[in-house]
C-alpha cells in the first residue's frame, strides 16, 4: 500500500527541505491496482512500473508523493529489484547520483541498528548529543503543492466496448479537459464488451486528469474503472 515508502520519503524530504512534513500532506497510493496486463503494456511501451517516492522542486515549491510510476526501462531506477532500494538525486550542476543497497533482510537491518548504536556510544563518549545533526530546521521552499496541482504524464487503461466511435468519445473528454494524447492503442478484443484501450498523455495537471477520468467512467461504452498510472521520464 506504499506506507513504508511514504515514511522513507517523508524523512528524506524533511532532511532535504528543512521542515518536518509528516505523513498527512503526502499523497500515497500503493500497487494493489496494478495488474499483469499493465506490466506487459508498460514493457511494450518501453517502461517499467516501480513504486516511487517522489520529492520534486518546481520553481520555489515542493511536491511530495508516493505511487506506482512508469519509468523508462533503461533508467537506473528501473533495474533495481528484489530487496534493494535506490535513491536517485538530481542536482545542479552535479547531475544524477544514485545511492543503492539492500533495504530489507536480516543483514541490512542488523547493520543499520549496529550503526545507530555506535553513533549513540560516540555521542556519550564525547559528550556531544548533536555530534552529527540529523536534521537542521530551515525551510528551503515556498509552498508544498497539493496533489491536484502537480504536473505529470499519465498512462491510462480503459476497458471499453468494441464498437465505432468509442475512441473519439474518450478523446473528446480528454481534449475538453486540455489533456493532449501522446499515443493511443487498442489491443485485440477479448470479447465484444471488453477491449483494452491504452493511452499515454503529454504533461497534464492532476486535477484535470482526475476530472477527465470521472467523466470517462460515466460513458456507457466504458466497462470498468479507469486504471491511471503516473509517468516519469527520468
Amino acid at each position: 500500500d506504499g506506507v513504508d515508502t511514504a515514511h522513507k520519503t517523508a524523512i528524506l524530504s524533511s532532511l532535504a527541505y528543512g521542515e518536518w512534513f509528516g505523513m498527512k500532506p503526502i499523497h500515497v497510493r500503493g500497487i494493489r491496482g496494478i495488474s499483469l496486463c499493465d506490466i506487459k503494456a508498460a514493457n511494450e511501451l518501453g517502461y517499467s512500473i516501480k513504486l516511487l517516492g517522489i520529492t520534486k522542486q518546481m520553481d520555489d515549491d515542493v511536491e511530495i508523493r508516493v505511487h506506482p510510476t512508469l519509468i523508462p526501462v533503461d533508467s537506473m531506477l528501473a533495474n533495481i529489484a528484489d530487496v534493494y532500494n535506490g535513491v536517485l538525486v538530481s542536482g545542479s550542476p552535479v547531475g544524477e547520483t544514485l545511492f543503492y543497497g539492500r533495504g530489507a533482510g536480516r543483514e541490512a537491518t542488523a547493520s543499520a541498528v549496529v550503526a545507530d548504536l555506535v553513533d549513540v556510544a560516540l555521542n556519550l563518549k564525547f559528550g556531544s548529543h548533536r555530534r552529527v545533526p540529523a536534521f537542521t530546521i530551515g525551510r528551503q521552499f515556498r509552498h508544498m503543492l497539493p496533489m491536484n496541482e502537480i504536473m505529470s504524464r499519465y498512462y491510462m487503461r480503459i476497458q471499453v466496448l468494441d464498437k465505432p466511435g468509442v475512441v473519439a468519445r474518450v478523446s473528446t473528454v480528454l481534449g475538453n479537459k486540455g489533456i493532449s494524447i501522446s499515443s493511443i492503442r487498442q489491443t485485440e478484443r477479448q470479447s465484444l464488451d471488453n477491449v483494452s484501450l491504452q493511452i499515454m498523455t503529454h504533461l497534464a495537471r492532476e486535477q484535470n486528469i482526475n476530472e477527465a477520468v470521472a467523466e470517462i467512467e460515466k460513458l456507457d461504452c466504458v466497462r470498468n474503472k479507469v486504471i491511471l498510472i503516473h509517468v516519469e521520464d527520468i
